[in-house]
């Protein structure tokens, strides 16, 4: 089943969170998986990339926060660039970087048994990098990512608290990232 909606308009994205609010009661995962990057001279789509990188993840995710069963959780598929900055799309890394930083936060409120994962695939051959980049052919798969996060992250549901995985050259590394109360004062 597919639900449509564009998702750089917020009034689309609450009513797509009505629809499968309603249409949806048990959720195992709410897969976020959309990009957009920026004209950096342009402040419209400088506003699409946001709503469509972070605002409308936030929207749906705390609208169905309620409708995750235990076991399940929310992934968000995001970029390597939100990890590490780029010269190139500086927009596109904060908005993916809020992203991290929202499923983090997503993690606490979801509490045992959900989880809240984070996916940072590295460069990937899709139609986004070659608009942007020109080099969509020299890199890892759009399959091979999905079938990662599928049977590799998501079979196991993930197994740590606030880990970011990162997908690269068709390999799983993880960033684990300890949560202040367990890092020790100097």
């Amino acid at each position: 089943m597919f639900e449509y909606a564009d998702i750089s308009e917020r009034h689309q994205v609450q009513s797509l969170s009505t629809r499968l609010s309603h249409k949806y009661p048990a959720i195992t995962w709410l897969i976020h998986c959309a990009g957009h990057i920026a004209q950096e001279d342009e402040m419209r789509t400088i506003d699409e990339s946001f709503a469509v990188n972070i605002f409308a993840p936030i929207i749906l995710s705390l609208s169905l926060k309620d409708s995750i069963v235990s076991g399940g959780g929310i992934l968000f598929v995001s970029s390597t660039a939100g990890l590490w900055g780029s010269d190139k799309a500086p927009i596109y890394a904060a908005s993916k970087s809020s992203l991290h930083g929202f499923s983090l936060s997503m993690q606490k409120i979801l509490g045992d048994g959900r989880r809240s994962i984070v996916v940072a695939p590295g460069p990937t051959n899709t139609p986004m990098r070659e608009l942007f980049a020109h080099d969509a052919d020299k890199h890892q798969s759009a399959r091979t990512v999905s079938e990662l996060i599928l049977n590799d992250i998501l079979e196991t549901g993930g197994t740590h608290d606030q880990d970011i995985y990162v997908i690269r050259n068709g390999e799983i590394s993880r960033i684990q990232i300890e949560p202040v109360s367990a890092i020790a004062p100097n």
